[in-house]
């Protein structure tokens, strides 16, 4: 019996040596973050940033260094602005006001009746 005890423990030493002795090339990549996709799609090489055909942004970023993150925050703003601008009275009763430039804030109310189930009938939301 001690013949096969040892037999055994040297089985599964020669076995965990011999599964340590090669490796795996390439990059370990997260199925669920894969830094080479971006939306879905292959991230290629190529140009970003903000486009030269892009307008100027509309605001202020308020201690900022007018760089480029700067504007390109500004025009993400601007982006949300526009399209609830066109899109504010399809799905709530009233009108859009977009951000306001002193104060940081934008306000929203839609009807209590339309959307009592999601949320109070007025919200204010700090923009910083």
């Amino acid at each position: 019996m001690g013949s096969l005890k040892a037999a055994l423990i040297a089985a599964s030493v020669a076995l965990l040596l011999a599964g340590c002795a090669s490796t795996t090339p390439g990059v370990a990549v997260s199925p669920l973050y894969d830094p080479f996709r971006a939306g879905g799609l292959p991230a290629e090489d190529g140009p970003s940033g903000i486009r030269e055909d892009t307008p100027a942004p509309q605001g202020e970023v308020k201690g900022g260094d007018g760089g480029d993150a700067d504007k390109l925050a500004t025009l993400g703003v601007n982006d949300v602005a526009e399209f609830w601008e066109k899109n504010y009275s399809d799905a709530f009763d009233g009108s859009f006001t977009p951000v306001d430039a002193q104060s940081g804030r934008c306000t929203f109310a839609p009807s209590a009746s339309r959307r009592r189930a999601r949320s109070a009938a007025n919200s204010r939301v700090k923009i910083s």
